[in-house]
Order: structure tokens, then sequence, then C-alpha cells
């Protein structure tokens, strides 16, 4: 209490001190004028708090003649206190963080220790100081002890494959007799790396070797160096080089070499080193690294210990194998068509089937077991390059840029005894079926990705004041759009589902863009160049254009709001009129229900009886584009007999007679357009309409037989790929002639919310709703709006070619 002397009291002596816990079982203790308590030893951590030997922090002076004095600390005691940035002194000694007289390196995140258990306690400072960097060397000198660089490392370190030919044993000899890729009765162009036929010797197959390494081989022809893409580098012609030793370029990673048919096989050999074995050694038959592909199915997680055992069915590998890769069964094998070498396009012939598409590797032999015509294509299936009978060899290399193969078979000849292989024919094997290798080890069965397919025209317009939008879901196919991330670049905006661009006065011009599509682990699977062209929104001398369809063409709103974005500069002609006034300025030639095959022949049409008849007499219900004395489509006939003479021509067809084989519905197109352009349309401008995706599956699901649609059950799956299917088809068939033109509504209508929305209770007995289309064929007011946008912003920008 204050005022009141303190009362001292002394602790009571003679007692022996306490060496051990085993010495003492309780502590004393207890409160002022309160009896005294005992803590059992068993207690004392609950009741006494060690805060350790952690002290607060001394703040250091600025320099060191403003040294900050430490203070001792007790004695057979430790402390420490972690030191900002500063100065301290103790018997005369600076400390310093950084470098001070304490001779402590200069450094960082200082901690000052008092030790008070030694000797002379006294403070000291420890510092965190970064080690010194090595230069080393980059020679690793047997039994040396200079510290190695990382270029040092480089330089002494095997590659993969490096390893496996020194553990395997296949160095002395890398020359397989027994290859599947032995190319028998060919040669090799010392000047190309292109093989070619030459009876009398063969060539081996690719080598792999290192760059600037010495090679002996027992007998040769023309021999040449590849790259690691097997692309040609360079090439030693027998006419002017025959030496059998060589050293290979620096880039090179391949050999081929061709040989007499007459030199023994079993003494050839190709060796490293500037002399071959003195004794034929065999090529090893071990299974390298690079040709096997290891499954993970459910390895453990953990890395294997030293003696543990991974259960072989954890653990499974697939061996390369030259396989047929022709398989006779596939959808796209076409009957009466052969592949058009110059366009890769199908052409009608009744002795030929085409192929469908072959996957294929870039800049690689290929051999096809009877050539006729075939084509190369991209990673998107556009056309690269084809041969026909002029080029007859049966070994064929792809282009560099090359991901699949169609080619033409003779019917007669039967699809069972055709194949296509990787590399050689193999000598003379026999047929070999096509097969998919599959892993099915604990009922786990591997697979290959899940198919995507990217289709994009060459050109897309946009006039001014109009959006246009592409929608990922429509330029692409694949069974789960949420596994592919679509980016645009160039022009435009990418937005969540879509690309959009608008045309503005300030944005006239021709742009290229590039759309890429990236996976789940932001790998490119598939990217396209297209050009977006922005105009004018001004007619610049009226027209007219006859549209030939199907029940989107019959009486819908898009052909009036054409015509009013193009200020009635653009007129819509023909033979019906359903929709419109019989005398009004708006007709067509739509049909509701038509398929492309309506058009080709003597047909009747029953759906509306809003139509013209002919000078001579034609039913308004008949084909008015069908000539009945010519028995033939003709152009000529249907001006004439019509009183009609537009400028350009539309179609649009395909919503009726989906298949996934889009073979019917395009043939008979490019019979239909062959037929006009033969009587006189050869310079029309004829304008391509690509048709419209469908709804989400709830419309699919209610569709009803309506404006001549005939439904039926199908998934939107299924739906998606007839329409992906036969818009490529269209474009890869008509692309090449000359005034087409292609308006991609389809691609750049919104199929997800244009087909109208009705509240639907999510089942019978709720009350909550859900959204359901109107329907899936027939767009609500909005998506013919849409529609038009695309057909103007195409005919303006084209009007004048």
């Amino acid at each position: 209490m204050a005022g009141e002397e303190e009362i001292k009291k002394p602790w009571p002596s003679g007692y022996t001190e306490a060496k051990s816990v085993e010495d003492f079982d309780y502590f004393m203790t207890g409160k002022e004028g309160e009896p005294l308590t005992k803590v059992p030893k068993s207690r004392l951590a609950e009741v006494i708090g060690v805060v350790g030997e952690s002290m607060p922090a001394i703040q250091g002076g600025l320099t060191a003649a403003t040294a900050v004095a430490l203070p001792a600390g007790p004695t057979g005691y430790n402390r420490f206190f972690d030191a900002s940035w500063g100065y301290w002194k103790y018997n005369n000694i600076v400390l310093k963080n950084p470098k001070g007289t304490d001779g402590i390196p200069e450094g960082n995140d200082g901690t000052l220790y008092w030790n008070g258990t030694a000797t002379t306690p006294s403070w000291s400072i420890s510092k965190m100081q970064a080690l010194p960097i090595a230069t080393g060397t980059n020679v690793v000198i047997p039994g040396g002890t200079e510290v190695v660089n990382q270029d040092g490392v480089y330089r002494y370190s095997a590659t993969k494959d490096e390893v496996a030919d020194s553990i395997l044993g296949i160095r002395v000899n890398k020359f397989n007799k027994d290859s599947p890729d032995l190319a028998v009765s060919f040669n090799i162009n010392p000047s190309s790396g292109i093989l070619f036929s030459n009876v009398g010797t063969n060539v081996s197959p690719f080598i792999k070797v290192i760059g600037s390494t010495q090679y002996a081989v027992t007998s040769r022809s023309h021999l040449v160096w590849f790259d690691a893409n097997k692309v040609y580098i360079s090439g030693l012609n027998f006419s002017t080089n025959t030496a059998l030793t060589f050293v290979s370029p620096a880039n090179a990673v391949y050999v081929r070499y061709g040989y007499l048919q007459s030199v023994n096989v079993n003494t050839m050999m190709f060796a490293e080193g500037t002399t071959i074995p003195s004794a034929y050694v065999p090529y090893s038959k071990q299974v390298l690294p690079s040709d096997v592909t290891v499954t993970k199915t459910n390895l453990p997680d953990s890395i294997p210990q030293k003696g543990e055992i991974i259960q072989p069915d954890l653990l499974f590998a697939e061996r390369k194998t030259g396989i047929n890769l022709f398989n006779k069964d596939d959808w796209q094998v076409t009957l009466g068509r052969y592949i058009n070498s110059a366009t890769g396009g199908l052409s009608n012939n009744a002795s030929y089937t085409a192929s469908g598409y072959i996957e294929v590797k870039a800049n690689t032999d290929y051999y096809l077991s009877a050539k006729t015509h075939l084509a190369w294509y991209n990673s998107n299936k556009v056309y690269i390059s084809g041969s026909g009978f002029e080029n007859p060899n049966n070994l064929q290399r792809s282009p560099v840029n090359a991901k699949y193969l169609r080619t033409s078979i003779a019917t007669a000849s039967g699809l069972g005894n055709f194949y296509v292989n990787e590399g050689s024919n193999k000598g003379n094997s026999a047929y070999e079926e096509y097969y998919e290798l599959k892993n099915t080890k604990a009922g786990i069965e591997s697979s290959s990705r899940d198919e995507f397919l990217l289709f994009i025209p060459d050109n897309i317009y946009v006039a001014e004041g109009r959006t246009i939008e592409m929608y990922f879901n429509q330029i692409s196919w694949c069974g789960n759009h949420d596994n592919y991330h679509f980016l645009v670049t160039g022009i435009g905006k990418t937005l969540k589902r879509k690309w959009q661009i608008t045309g503005t006065s300030s944005n006239h011009g021709s742009y290229s863009a590039t759309c890429v599509v990236y996976d789940n682990n932001m790998k490119v699977i598939a990217s396209k160049v297209f050009t977006v062209i922005i105009t004018t929104n001004v007619i610049s001398s009226a027209f007219t254009v006859v549209p030939i369809g199907d029940s989107l063409t019959n009486a819908k709103p898009w052909l009036t709001e054409v015509r009013s974005l193009a200020a009635n500069n653009i007129s819509f002609v023909g033979t019906r009129w359903y929709g419109f006034q019989e005398n009004g300025v708006t007709r067509h030639e739509g049909r509701s229900g038509a398929t492309s095959a309506y058009y080709t022949g003597n047909n009747s049409y029953t759906f509306d009886t809003s139509g013209e008849q002919g000078v001579d007499g034609r039913a308004q219900n008949l084909n008015p584009f069908f000539n009945p004395n010519l028995n033939k489509v003709d152009w000529t006939y249907y001006k004439s007999n019509y009183n009609k003479n537009p400028n350009k021509m539309m179609i649009w067809l395909g919503t009726n007679a989906l298949a996934l084989d889009p073979l019917t519905s395009v043939s008979n197109l490019r019979t239909f357009i062959n037929g006009l352009r033969s009587t006189g349309a050869s310079t029309l401008p004829i304008y391509i309409v690509f048709t419209l995706y469908k709804s989400d599956q709830n419309g699919i699901g209610n569709q009803t037989g309506t404006d001549g649609f005939n439904p039926n059950p199908s998934l939107k799956l299924i739906e998606d790929r007839k329409i992906f299917n036969l818009l490529s088809a269209i474009y890869t068939e008509f692309k090449g002639d000359a005034n087409t033109y292609f308006i991609p509504v389809g691609l750049c209508h919104d199929s997800k919310n244009n087909y109208g929305d009705v509240p639907t209770p999510v089942n019978p007995r709720a009350s909550q709703l859900e959204s359901f289309p109107v329907e899936s064929v027939h767009p609500q007011n909005q998506g013919y709006m849409q529609s038009a946008d695309v057909i103007f912003s195409t005919l303006v920008a084209t009007q004048t070619l």
C-alpha cells in the first residue's frame, strides 16, 4: 500500500538445493495474507509460462559514432533480438548491420545475441550472406576438382536416345534389315530426299543419328540427311560421291540411303565411327523409349521405393505398329465418287469409291496399295495439294502441314484389298485389316482425344452499321465445347461464346484475323486465318436477286429487312409470293419442305399454291427451273418462260433431309448449279447460304411438323454434326467455282437465343419454370433480322464483283 514500508521476509535458509525434477514433488506457492499452497510438478507447465530467450529489440544508432551501447545481459542466461539496420557497441566493439568492426561481412536480416553462459559473456551479431558464385569450367576433367558450370553439364549430358543406344546396345549397327519402313524397289533423290521408283535398289528406313558425327556404311547409293522433323537438309549423290564414310551435318537427326538389292542385307551395317565392324553384327531388336507410348492409369502417386514392385496391370505400353490406316467401314467412304486431286473435293464417277479422311503425319512417306487420285488436307481439313494419274508412284510423301489424306479406290478391285501404310509397302506383305489399337487392362480402355473440327470460310463480310457475330459452337464441332477455348485476334472482340465485329465509317478495309482454339491444357489444337472485309452500306446501283430455297426462304421476314437495309435498292424476284401480296414488290422461289433434289427434276410442290404458271402453261406447282422439253435444268428456260431476269441468285437449302453424310445433298446441289451454269448462267453471281444450326435439345425434342419440316427423334450432338458436315462439304465443293460466294448465316445466327422463349414447368408437379425454345428449325423474328444483317453485308460487299 502507498506510504507503508515494504515488508521484507527472508527465504528460509538451511535447505538443500534441488538438482533435478527427481528431487521434489511440489512447488510452494501462495498469496499475500493467504495460507501457503503447493503445485504438483506434473502441472508445472500449466501454471508457469516460459517466455524463452527473446527480448525486445534495441534500436541501433545511425552511424558508428552514435552506436548504441548494449547493456550486459544476465549472467548464465542467453538472450537475443532481431536487429533492423543500425550500429551497436559492447566493450568498444562496434556491431554493425551492415559491416562494422565486428568483421562480419555486410549482409541483411541480422540478429544480436547475448551469450551469458560463456566464460566471458558478450554481445555478437549474425547476418545472412549469399554464398559466392563460382564461374566454374565447361570442361569435365577426369579426376579434377574444378567446379563444372551449367554449360559443362550440358555439353557432357547424354540425351535419352543416346542413353538408350548405349544401354540397349544398338549403337554398333543401326541398319534394321527387317524394318517395315524399308522402301523396296525405290531409290532416294539426293537433292530433295523424295523417294522414286527404281527397280534394283531399296531405301533404308529413317536411321537416328547425331549431328557432326562420323559414320560408316557397308554399301550405299544416294544418301540423304534430315532434321528432327524429317525435313531434307542435304544429300550425297552417288554419281559424284561414292564414299562409305562421312560426317553428318550439325543439325542432322536422321539419315536414309539407297543400296543395291544385290547386296546381301545380312552383311549390311550402318555404324558410328570411321569403320564398320569386321564381322557382321545384327541390328538389335530392343524397343527404344521413343518407340513406346506409356499410358498411366492407376499408378501410385508416390515414387516407387527401391525394391517396390509396380503391379503389371497398372502400367502397360502400346507398341507403335504399321497398321492399315484405311477404314473401309468409315461413314465418309463414298461409292460412286472420286477425290478431285486439283481441289480436294468429290467428283462423280461410278467406277470409283472415295475414302474418308485418313489421319496422317506431316512430311512422312505413305504407301498406297493402289494409287489413283488423292488429296492432302491440313488440320482443319482444308485442301493443300494432290496428285492424279500423272504421279503413279505407290509411295507418296505428305506435305509439311498435312494432317489428313483422302484417296480414290477403283471399286472393281474391292475395298477389302486396299490399304494405306505409313512408310513403305513392307515388302510383299498381305492385306492387313484396319483396326484401332486399344488397351483394356483392368477394365480400362484407352482412347484418343475426342474429335474436334473447325470450319470458318475465308471471307467474312461486314457492312457499315451492322454487327456480325460468329458463334464458337457453330464454327466448330466436338462432344463438349466446355473443354475448348477460342481466341480471335486481328480485329473484333473475343467474347465468352462468340466473336463480334461492328462495321463503322472509320474502319472500312480488309483485315486478317486468326481464330486459335486451345484445350484445357492450353495446347493449340486448331487454328484458322480468315479475312474480315468491312465495307459501305450503300448499294451503288440497284439490282435484283432470285432467292431459291426451302421454308427458311418461303415468306420469311429477312427478305423485307434486307430490302429495307438496302434502301429498296435490292429487290427479290421469283414465281412465288406466299406470305406477300401477289402483285407486291417481293417475290421468291422458297418452297417449304424442299430439298436440293427437288430443284434437279420435274418435281411437284404442294405446301402452298401461291405461284404463277409459265408462259407455256407449266403449272405453278412444278419446278420452274426444269425444262420438260429438254428434260433438264435450264436457266434460259426459266427466264423466258416466267419473264424473269435477275442480276444475282441466292440459294438457301439444307434444312430438310439432313444426314451425317452430306454427299447426296451436295451432289444434288452441284447438279442443279451446273445445270444453271451450262444453260446461260455461266457468269451469274450465285450466293450459297449456310443454313441454320438448330436450337437446343429441348427444342429438338419438342419439334413438331411445321412449315413443311418433317421431324425425327434426334440429338443436338448429331444434328450439329450433320449441319457442320454439310456446310464444310458445300464450301469445299464450290469454293473454287468462279462467280460463287458464301453467306455464312449458319455460323453467325444465335441458335441459342433466337428460337424463342417459352416458360415451361421443370416437371409436371412443379411451380418452378425453365425456358424452352418455341421450336428448333424456324427462328423467331429476331433470328431472321440477324440473318438479314449477314445477307445484306455479303451482298453489299460483293455488289461490284
